[in-house]
């Protein structure tokens, strides 16, 4: 009786803990997001701010679209989506590509999308996307440049029955 309720009391303190981690995670994204909307506010021209985007891309991300191009993908590149509650705009996103047609957003991870925080972020971002309608598709830097960027598109896509290479 008295070691089940110390475990109970070593779960809950743990559960504790990993509550104010998630606590602490969200304070952060918060604080990320209000720098991300004042930087973007600086900037008048919002084409004038994707085409930085652009200019600053990965090669990774740039070869991700050079092969749905050439799969004759229509994605939109640096995208912002913007989510809304309650009528009002409350946090946005600008994701790496997005098929707005069918609600898909791809996003390209480089090496510290490893770390444990950042996948807990990227676990929010993920799911307010979903939220939003969006499905999310993650690929690796290191998967697009060993060529395997043509067999995530063609699953993505067939995991919602169109197949890209009939069309």
């Amino acid at each position: 009786m008295r070691n089940k309720k110390k475990k109970k009391d070593k779960i809950q303190a743990k559960i504790d803990e990993l509550n104010k981690q998630i606590a602490a995670l969200k304070r952060r994204k918060k604080a990320i997001n209000n720098k991300k909307a004042q930087n973007n506010s600086k900037i008048h021209n919002a084409e004038e701010f994707r085409q930085q985007l652009i200019e600053n891309a990965t090669f990774a991300e740039k070869r991700f679209a050079q092969v749905a191009a050439a799969k004759r993908i229509d994605l939109e590149f640096q995208y912002p989506i913007y989510i809304k509650r309650y009528g009002y705009i409350d946090n946005f996103y600008i994701v790496d590509f997005c098929d707005t047609l069918r609600k898909l957003v791809f996003e390209i991870d480089g090496g510290y999308h490893n770390d444990d925080a950042q996948m807990i972020l990227d676990e929010f971002r993920t799911r307010d996307l979903q939220m939003a309608g969006y499905r999310v598709f993650r690929i690796s830097n290191e998967d697009v440049l060993s060529g395997k960027a043509t067999a995530f598109l063609y699953k993505s896509y067939k995991s919602i029955g169109w197949d890209i290479l009939a069309h």
